[in-house]
């Protein structure tokens, strides 16, 4: 029994990377996309606000008002766009009144694909967004889900204000 458990774990492992492999390899198909193998890697736990900042090209603060998700070209691989309406550009394009953010993952009919590291995104949040732009003219956040700081009450997390992150971040 405890053989046919072990050739079970193998063999899932095994399956779970063939489909990284074939997800990294389906994304040149989309090549103005986020890609999945880079930005940061996934499991980098919270990323400080210097890395943040250092590495995004847009950092604003918006609302999201809604989401779509989409197959890639080859339909290997999903893809969620949250539109963003800029309340405040503390870096970047001082004119951008909407941007879109795209993300890895989402659900499309009844399948959903799940990236852990991947921010998600809701209609009506709040949030801080540390961005980089793709080469479509959309942005993917900076550091997976720490490039995502949702706003609760004027405060990204228990300690910090949204006033003191935007200080810390500076314009």
């Amino acid at each position: 029994m405890r053989r046919i458990y072990i050739m079970l774990v193998v063999t899932l492992l095994l399956a779970l990377a063939s489909v990284q492999l074939t997800a990294v390899e389906a994304h040149s198909l989309n090549s103005s996309l986020p890609n999945p193998s880079t930005n940061l890697p996934i499991g980098a736990a919270n990323i400080g606000i210097e890395q943040l900042t250092t590495e995004a090209d847009l950092i604003l603060l918006g609302t999201v008002t809604g989401t779509r998700s989409y197959w890639n070209n080859a339909h290997t691989i999903i893809y969620t766009d949250a539109a963003v309406s800029v309340e405040d550009v503390v870096r970047g394009n001082q004119a951008l009144q909407n941007v879109i953010v795209t993300q890895v993952g989402g659900r499309v009919e009844n399948i959903t694909l799940s990236v852990l590291e991947s921010a998600s995104f809701r209609a009506n949040e709040r949030a801080v967004l540390f961005l980089k732009p793709n080469s479509n003219g959309t942005y993917s956040t900076v550091g997976w889900k720490n490039g995502k700081r949702v706003i609760k009450s004027d405060r990204v997390d228990s300690n910090t204000s949204v006033s003191t992150l935007v200080g810390q971040v500076g314009r």
